[in-house]
Formats: structure tokens, sequence, C-alpha cells
């Protein structure tokens, strides 16, 4: 607290005086009255006094009792200037909460929409690759089934142009043997006659 000097221009400085001096740090070595009532009121306004609430002490309720006491001598309306201050303190005080706890909830419901957003996102995003994904994997299954099929069905017509082949071979074949047997029997009936 900055010293505030009580100056005196006459006579002493009263007990009074000289307890509201103490109250308020002043310097309570000069003599004489207070020459300034007004710029003691304004400081015990500023500094001594304090807003009164369940947590105050007994000891600083007393203090402002006195404070107070000397302000009504001083000025008429000072103790009610006092606890209109208070009071517009305090007002200011809740409108700065309130303020404050509208900010903080407002941006808790940014984070919180900013947050769903992006997990909104993030999800479509999961579920348009794994869309992606199954399309790939039934189109790449579609078309080895359909080659499978096509290699099979040309082995199986490869397989029987071979089986018809042989077949027609063999008959071939048989048709030479029977020919020449028949040939040989007819030569060996020629020559028995």
């Amino acid at each position: 607290m900055s010293l505030l000097r009580c100056a005196s221009t006459r006579g002493r400085t009263t007990e009074e005086e000289k307890e509201v001096c103490q109250l308020l740090g002043c310097d309570v070595h000069l003599s004489g009255p207070l020459t300034s009532k007004l710029v003691i009121y304004i400081h015990i306004l500023q500094q001594v006094f304090q807003c009164e609430t369940e947590s105050t002490s007994s000891l600083q309720r007393k203090k402002n009792d006195r404070v107070a006491y000397y302000i009504s001598k001083v000025h008429s309306s000072g103790f009610e200037t006092l606890k209109d201050s208070c009071f517009k303190s305090a007002t200011a005080a809740a409108a700065v909460v309130v303020v404050v706890v509208v900010v903080v909830v407002v941006v808790v419901v940014v984070e919180v929409v900013a947050v769903v957003v992006a997990v909104v996102v993030v999800v479509a995003v999961i579920v348009v690759v794994v869309v992606v994904v199954v399309v790939v994997v039934v189109v790449v299954v579609v078309v080895v089934v359909v080659v499978v099929v096509v290699v099979v069905i040309k082995l199986v017509v490869l397989v029987v142009t071979i089986v018809k082949v042989v077949a027609a071979v063999v008959a071939a074949a048989a048709t030479v043997t029977k020919a020449e047997a028949v040939e040989q029997e007819k030569i060996y009936l020629h020559n028995m006659q």
C-alpha cells in the first residue's frame, strides 16, 4: 500500500484521526487535524474496507465497522457509498463469472461439435474405403472365377478332342488290321486251292 501522508496545517492530530491514519497506513507523526477528510475517505474506500463474505474474519468485520464509523463522521453518506461500491464490484464480478462460464460453455460445445464432425468424417471415410475394397474384391473374385471356368472349359474341350483323335486313330488302326487279316486269309485260301 502506498504511504498516504495525513498533512495538517493547525492543531494536533486527534486519537480518532491517528486510528484512521493507522488503518490507512499513513504517517501519523504529523501534528494538527487532517486537512482532507475526502482523501482519507477515498483511500479507505479503495484500500481498507473489504466487502464482507461468509469467509470474512471477525477481526476484519470489526475493522470495517470502525472504518465505517469514521467515514460516517467524514461524510454522512460515506458508508452507503461504500456498500454501493461493494455491490457494484460484486455485480461486476458476477457478470465476469457469467461471461467466463458462457465463453467456456461455447468453447466446449464448439470443441464437442468439432470432435463429433471429425468422428463422422473418419467413419464415413472408413465406410467408403471398406465399400471400395469389397467391390474390388468381388470384381477380382468374379474375374478369377470366369477365367477358371474358361480355362476348365478349354481343358475339357482339349481332352475331348484328344480322346476323339485317339479313338479315330485306334479305329483306323483296327480297320487296317482287320483288312490285313482278311487279305491274309484270302491269300491263305488261294494257296490251299
